[in-house]
């Protein structure tokens, strides 16, 4: 094997990649240049690894492994595409003898539900966008990896969490300190704000960003109820439907960080369906809009203000593929 090949390798997994368990190997870099932004190491832990893509509406098949779980990060400044990110790491894992399970771009992955059901570590070291990723999951023996790949304003993002027996870790520390993480309105890619009530505003942006947060909605802690009157960015979603027949959206429900996930999920469920009703009582076709709630997977600011919590408590509308 390459030197070029065996550092890469020693990056991604540490020791046990090149030798047997317990070896330690220096910690080699990526094929590229690249800032290490998350690093940690549990045992024991567990993670649920997925082994297919999501089909439907439903979650995609996972794995448990359960041991000593690595999860790293890296961010990557450039033009690099997802594919340029991803080839060199899966040539790697072939040459050391991991057998993939999982190999996806997108869609194929099954977009939105394979995206939330996936742990992705916290913004901003690790951002997905929903139109833009990659993930690779593989096995060898009794270890588990997967790598999660996306990009967004200008920086590639770069995840990968690996599963190997419990116990002390071998996985030597980075040779560097992480580099200082960009400022979160940078890193984390955040959702774009929408014109308001513009509808030959609000299409153009949806069509160049593929998303965007309808900001004159304004939800209390633990409330799902929209005013009675209609904000004027519903008016101008339920003309753009209208207009054009080839449209259609994803509503996403969001919410702070109160209360425990699975209460915030259903919450935020019933906030993207309320505002679905209400686009379909303004005369939008109900098949082509889609609602679904995240809890407090994807804020797009700290839990830790009022401030922050009031931008969490939100719905986006995403674009969908025509027939999708």
């Amino acid at each position: 094997m390459g030197a070029g090949r065996s550092l890469l390798c020693a990056a991604l997994l540490g020791a046990g990649c090149l030798a047997g368990p317990g070896t330690a190997q220096p910690f080699g870099p990526l094929p590229y240049a690249a800032t290490a932004a998350f690093d940690e190491t549990e045992s024991p832990d567990s993670y649920d690894f997925p082994t297919g893509p999501a089909e439907g509406r439903q979650p995609p098949p996972m794995a448990r492994a359960e041991g000593r779980i690595t999860r790293r990060a890296w961010q990557v400044t450039g033009a690099n595409t997802t594919l340029q990110l991803l080839s060199p790491l899966r040539e790697a894992l072939l040459a050391e003898g991991w057998e993939i399970l999982l190999d996806c771009k997108t869609r194929a992955c099954g977009g939105f539900n394979f995206r939330f059901a996936v742990e992705v570590l916290p913004a901003p070291a690790m951002n997905v966008d929903l139109f833009d990723f990659r993930a690779l999951s593989a096995r060898r023996g009794d270890e588990r990896l997967l790598l999660l790949i996306s990009r967004g304003a200008g920086t590639g993002f770069v995840q990968m969490v690996h599963a190997g027996p419990a116990g002390p870790s071998p996985l030597p520390a980075p040779g560097t300190e992480p580099g200082p993480i960009p400022d979160p309105a940078i890193a984390a890619d955040p959702l774009p704000q929408s014109p308001p009530g513009d509808p030959e505003a609000l299409l153009p942006h949806l069509l160049t960003e593929g998303r965007a947060v309808l900001e004159d909605l304004r939800f209390a802690t633990g409330a799902t109820e929209l005013a009675a009157e209609t904000p004027a960015s519903l008016t101008a979603l339920a003309a753009l439907l209208t207009n054009d027949p080839s449209l259609r959206l994803l509503l996403v429900g969001h919410t702070d960080s109160e209360g425990d996930l699975e209460t915030n999920r259903a919450l935020s469920q019933r906030r993207a369906e309320a505002v679905r009703q209400r686009l379909i009582t303004l005369g939008a076709a109900p098949e082509r809009i889609e609602a679904h709630g995240v809890g407090y997977l994807a804020p797009r600011a700290p839990n830790t203000t009022e401030e922050g919590r009031r931008a969490n408590r939100r719905v986006e509308a995403v674009l969908l593929p025509a027939g999708a």
